[in-house]
Protein backbone atom coordinates (compact mmCIF):
# COMPACT_ATOMS: atom_id res chain seq x y z
CA UNK A 1 0.00 0.00 0.00
CA UNK A 2 1.10 3.42 -0.83
CA UNK A 3 0.10 5.42 2.02
CA UNK A 4 -1.66 5.56 5.05
CA UNK A 5 -3.33 7.52 7.74
CA UNK A 6 -0.56 6.87 10.19
CA UNK A 7 2.57 8.32 7.56
CA UNK A 8 0.63 11.89 7.90
CA UNK A 9 2.91 12.47 11.64
CA UNK A 10 4.82 14.85 9.92
CA UNK A 11 2.93 17.31 8.76
CA UNK A 12 2.23 20.84 10.53
CA UNK A 13 -0.93 21.62 9.47
CA UNK A 14 -4.31 19.64 10.64
CA UNK A 15 -6.69 19.25 7.55
CA UNK A 16 -10.18 18.78 7.53
CA UNK A 17 -11.56 17.99 4.11
CA UNK A 18 -10.92 14.38 2.10
CA UNK A 19 -9.17 16.62 -0.95
CA UNK A 20 -6.62 18.41 1.69
CA UNK A 21 -5.62 15.25 3.40
CA UNK A 22 -5.35 13.61 0.15
CA UNK A 23 -2.79 16.48 -0.78
CA UNK A 24 -0.86 16.13 2.62
CA UNK A 25 -0.29 12.39 1.85
CA UNK A 26 0.51 13.04 -1.78
CA UNK A 27 2.95 15.66 -0.46
CA UNK A 28 4.57 14.07 1.74
CA UNK A 29 5.66 10.81 -1.04
CA UNK A 30 7.03 13.26 -3.45
CA UNK A 31 8.93 15.13 -0.77
CA UNK A 32 10.43 11.85 0.31
CA UNK A 33 10.52 10.50 -3.07
CA UNK A 34 8.10 7.49 -3.37
CA UNK A 35 6.75 8.76 -5.82
CA UNK A 36 9.30 10.03 -8.30
CA UNK A 37 9.57 12.93 -10.69
CA UNK A 38 8.19 12.88 -13.69
CA UNK A 39 6.09 9.72 -12.24
CA UNK A 40 2.88 9.28 -13.80
CA UNK A 41 -0.10 9.58 -11.70
CA UNK A 42 -2.61 7.34 -12.12
CA UNK A 43 -6.13 8.57 -10.66
CA UNK A 44 -7.78 5.16 -9.98
CA UNK A 45 -4.98 3.84 -8.65
CA UNK A 46 -4.11 6.65 -6.35
CA UNK A 47 -7.84 6.68 -5.68
CA UNK A 48 -7.82 3.03 -4.38
CA UNK A 49 -5.23 3.56 -2.50
CA UNK A 50 -5.40 6.57 -0.94
CA UNK A 51 -8.96 5.57 -0.45
CA UNK A 52 -10.98 8.49 -1.67
CA UNK A 53 -13.01 9.03 -4.48
CA UNK A 54 -12.20 10.70 -7.93
CA UNK A 55 -13.75 14.45 -7.07
CA UNK A 56 -11.70 14.51 -3.63
CA UNK A 57 -8.36 13.38 -5.53
CA UNK A 58 -8.83 15.57 -8.26
CA UNK A 59 -9.11 18.66 -6.23
CA UNK A 60 -5.85 17.73 -3.63
CA UNK A 61 -3.50 16.89 -7.73
CA UNK A 62 -4.64 20.65 -8.23
CA UNK A 63 -3.55 21.85 -4.62
CA UNK A 64 0.07 20.25 -5.31
CA UNK A 65 -0.02 21.92 -9.19
CA UNK A 66 -0.51 25.30 -7.32
CA UNK A 67 2.45 24.28 -4.87
CA UNK A 68 4.82 23.39 -8.55
CA UNK A 69 4.79 19.91 -7.06
CA UNK A 70 2.86 18.59 -9.93
CA UNK A 71 2.91 19.02 -13.22
CA UNK A 72 -0.99 19.14 -15.45
CA UNK A 73 -1.21 19.15 -18.66
CA UNK A 74 -4.19 19.57 -21.03
CA UNK A 75 -5.08 15.85 -22.44
CA UNK A 76 -2.00 14.65 -20.67
CA UNK A 77 -2.58 12.32 -17.29
CA UNK A 78 -1.42 14.50 -14.39
CA UNK A 79 2.80 13.69 -12.99
CA UNK A 80 5.27 14.09 -10.51
CA UNK A 81 6.79 17.92 -11.52
CA UNK A 82 10.54 17.54 -13.16
CA UNK A 83 12.06 20.96 -13.13
CA UNK A 84 15.81 21.30 -15.06
CA UNK A 85 18.38 22.28 -12.99
CA UNK A 86 18.42 25.56 -14.87
CA UNK A 87 14.74 26.54 -13.73
CA UNK A 88 15.56 25.06 -10.10
CA UNK A 89 18.80 27.78 -10.08
CA UNK A 90 16.70 30.65 -11.76
CA UNK A 91 13.44 30.24 -9.02
CA UNK A 92 16.06 30.22 -6.36
CA UNK A 93 17.85 33.44 -7.19
CA UNK A 94 14.43 35.02 -7.53
CA UNK A 95 13.37 33.42 -4.17
CA UNK A 96 16.19 34.49 -2.78
CA UNK A 97 16.01 38.17 -3.78
CA UNK A 98 12.46 37.72 -1.96
CA UNK A 99 13.91 37.08 1.11
CA UNK A 100 16.36 39.63 1.31
CA UNK A 101 14.07 42.24 0.75
CA UNK A 102 11.65 40.69 3.62
CA UNK A 103 14.64 41.20 5.63
CA UNK A 104 15.33 44.65 4.24
CA UNK A 105 11.12 45.41 5.49
CA UNK A 106 11.62 43.71 8.74
CA UNK A 107 14.46 44.88 10.34
CA UNK A 108 13.61 48.52 11.40
CA UNK A 109 10.21 47.18 12.55
CA UNK A 110 10.84 44.03 14.31
CA UNK A 111 9.31 43.10 16.98
CA UNK A 112 10.26 40.63 20.62
CA UNK A 113 7.58 38.03 19.57
CA UNK A 114 8.96 37.52 16.38
CA UNK A 115 12.60 37.52 17.18
CA UNK A 116 11.34 34.86 19.87
CA UNK A 117 9.20 32.79 17.39
CA UNK A 118 12.77 33.03 15.17
CA UNK A 119 15.07 32.19 18.35
CA UNK A 120 13.27 29.39 19.41
CA UNK A 121 13.07 27.58 15.59
CA UNK A 122 17.41 27.89 15.72
CA UNK A 123 17.27 25.93 19.00
CA UNK A 124 14.63 23.45 17.69
CA UNK A 125 17.31 23.02 14.89
CA UNK A 126 19.97 22.63 17.15
CA UNK A 127 18.36 20.22 19.10
CA UNK A 128 16.81 18.13 16.18
CA UNK A 129 18.44 14.41 16.03
CA UNK A 130 20.09 13.42 12.85
CA UNK A 131 18.23 10.21 12.91
CA UNK A 132 14.60 12.45 13.31
CA UNK A 133 11.78 12.67 10.92
CA UNK A 134 13.37 14.56 7.60
CA UNK A 135 10.50 16.51 7.26
CA UNK A 136 10.01 17.63 10.57
CA UNK A 137 13.51 19.02 10.62
CA UNK A 138 11.90 20.78 6.88
CA UNK A 139 8.89 22.06 8.64
CA UNK A 140 11.54 23.56 11.05
CA UNK A 141 13.35 25.11 8.31
CA UNK A 142 10.00 26.38 6.56
CA UNK A 143 8.44 28.09 9.45
CA UNK A 144 12.02 29.93 10.26
CA UNK A 145 12.16 31.49 6.27
CA UNK A 146 8.02 31.97 6.71
CA UNK A 147 7.74 33.64 9.94
CA UNK A 148 10.57 36.07 8.23
CA UNK A 149 8.57 36.75 4.93
CA UNK A 150 5.05 37.00 6.67
CA UNK A 151 6.62 39.42 9.48
CA UNK A 152 7.51 41.65 6.21
CA UNK A 153 3.31 42.49 6.18
CA UNK A 154 3.86 43.12 2.56
CA UNK A 155 1.59 41.14 1.13
CA UNK A 156 2.87 41.52 -2.50
CA UNK A 157 5.71 39.66 -1.02
CA UNK A 158 3.98 37.25 0.60
CA UNK A 159 2.23 36.36 -2.43
CA UNK A 160 5.00 36.25 -4.99
CA UNK A 161 6.86 34.55 -2.30
CA UNK A 162 4.58 31.48 -2.23
CA UNK A 163 4.31 31.36 -5.71
CA UNK A 164 8.35 30.73 -6.54
CA UNK A 165 8.78 29.19 -2.93
CA UNK A 166 6.02 26.09 -4.39
CA UNK A 167 8.23 25.96 -7.42
CA UNK A 168 11.70 25.23 -5.38
CA UNK A 169 9.41 23.16 -2.46
CA UNK A 170 11.23 19.58 -3.00
CA UNK A 171 14.23 20.73 -3.78
CA UNK A 172 14.65 22.51 -0.27
CA UNK A 173 13.68 19.69 1.38
CA UNK A 174 16.18 17.76 -0.65
CA UNK A 175 18.84 19.99 0.77
CA UNK A 176 17.63 19.78 4.07
CA UNK A 177 18.71 16.00 4.19
CA UNK A 178 22.40 16.04 4.33
CA UNK A 179 22.62 16.10 7.72
CA UNK A 180 26.29 16.90 7.96
CA UNK A 181 25.26 20.47 6.48
CA UNK A 182 22.74 21.11 9.61
CA UNK A 183 25.03 23.01 11.93
CA UNK A 184 26.21 25.48 9.11
CA UNK A 185 22.70 26.02 8.34
CA UNK A 186 21.84 26.61 12.14
CA UNK A 187 25.05 28.94 12.25
CA UNK A 188 23.61 30.76 9.39
CA UNK A 189 20.15 31.03 10.68
CA UNK A 190 21.89 32.24 13.95
CA UNK A 191 23.77 35.06 12.17
CA UNK A 192 20.78 36.07 10.45
CA UNK A 193 18.45 36.88 13.86
CA UNK A 194 20.92 38.77 15.23
CA UNK A 195 21.88 41.03 12.67
CA UNK A 196 17.32 40.99 12.96
CA UNK A 197 17.92 41.95 16.43
CA UNK A 198 19.76 44.85 15.97
CA UNK A 199 16.93 46.18 13.22
CA UNK A 200 20.31 46.46 10.78
CA UNK A 201 17.37 44.36 7.92
CA UNK A 202 20.13 44.97 5.24
CA UNK A 203 23.01 43.34 6.49
CA UNK A 204 19.92 40.70 7.74
CA UNK A 205 19.21 40.18 4.06
CA UNK A 206 22.44 39.97 2.41
CA UNK A 207 22.80 36.99 5.44
CA UNK A 208 19.97 35.53 4.11
CA UNK A 209 20.51 35.61 0.31
CA UNK A 210 24.09 34.01 1.25
CA UNK A 211 22.48 31.17 3.11
CA UNK A 212 20.41 30.00 0.01
CA UNK A 213 23.55 30.40 -2.42
CA UNK A 214 24.24 27.09 0.02
CA UNK A 215 20.72 25.76 -1.42
CA UNK A 216 22.25 26.53 -5.23
CA UNK A 217 25.15 24.37 -4.58
CA UNK A 218 23.37 21.00 -2.51
CA UNK A 219 20.27 21.61 -5.65
CA UNK A 220 23.49 21.30 -7.90
CA UNK A 221 25.07 18.41 -6.32
CA UNK A 222 21.78 16.29 -6.03
CA UNK A 223 21.63 16.70 -9.70
CA UNK A 224 25.02 15.55 -10.11
CA UNK A 225 24.91 12.40 -8.21
CA UNK A 226 21.23 12.07 -9.54
CA UNK A 227 23.37 12.32 -13.21
CA UNK A 228 25.90 9.83 -11.51
CA UNK A 229 23.72 7.88 -10.61
CA UNK A 230 21.60 7.16 -13.98
CA UNK A 231 24.82 6.69 -15.92
CA UNK A 232 26.61 3.95 -13.48
CA UNK A 233 22.86 1.80 -13.71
Amino acid sequence: MLLNQSDDHSLSVTRDTLADRAADLLRRQILVGNLKPNEILAERELSQKLNVSRTPLREALRVLASEGLVTMTPNLRPRVANPTLTQLLDLIDVLSSLERLACELLGPKITDSVLKKLDDLVVQMGAFPNDGEELDFFNIDMKFHLTIIEASENPQLITTHRKYNAAVYRARFMSTRWTERRPLMQEQHSEIVALLRQKNGTAAGISLKTHLQQLKTNVTELFNDEGSNEANG
